[in-house]
């Protein structure tokens, strides 16, 4: 079995699963269908913010911009430290603050209040997209051959890249840059 068969084997197992598979070149922001603003953007925000809205009815929208500096913003140089911190958020939720919107008699909110935006629908899975993506490229690095995403963020996932002597080797994006 060479890379390739191995790769769509993986894939299909995923579709089977459920999962919607995308192919990395036509979300590109010069592919067919684009998805991203430009290569070094590893987050699907209109789908994260598809899911920020449905599982978070109760959180007003300027949290989405909390939610998505936090998922892009490294806690480390370690990439193990990195990959469970987002764990963490993917458990726990996003801490996010926000204050009320004005009071009927036009009084403002003074009082922050602190919430947690969820990523996750743990409750109903199927309230949330799978998404794995195969030869997904990243500035400074090969095309991984494939990556999984729930709710598409910040990719924390093993994936393979394809080396100069046509081996692949494990990679993380840690390993890319993107921590």
């Amino acid at each position: 079995m060479n890379e390739e068969e191995l790769e769509n084997l993986c894939l299909d197992w995923f579709r089977e699963g459920g999962w919607d598979v995308l192919y990395g070149p036509d979300i590109a922001p010069d592919g067919t269908d684009p998805q991203r603003d430009d290569y070094a953007q590893v987050m699907l925000k209109h789908d994260l913010e598809v899911a920020f809205t449905h599982i978070n009815p109760h959180l007003p929208h300027e949290c989405f911009d909390q939610v998505v500096s936090k998922l892009s913003q490294s806690e480390s140089l370690d990439l193990v430290t990195n990959n469970r911190a987002f764990h963490r958020l993917l458990l726990e939720g996003v801490p996010v603050e926000y204050k009320l919107p004005r009071r009927a008699d036009g009084e403002k909110h003074d009082e922050v209040h602190n919430d947690h935006a969820f990523l996750v629908d743990f409750d109903q899975l199927t309230n949330n997209r799978f998404v794995a993506f195969n030869q997904f490229t990243v500035p400074r690095s090969h095309a991984p051959a494939w990556e999984c995403i729930p709710n598409p963020q910040q990719p924390t996932v093993s994936t393979h890249e394809q080396g100069k002597q046509g081996k692949t080797r494990p990679v993380q994006y840690g390993d890319m840059g993107h921590g």
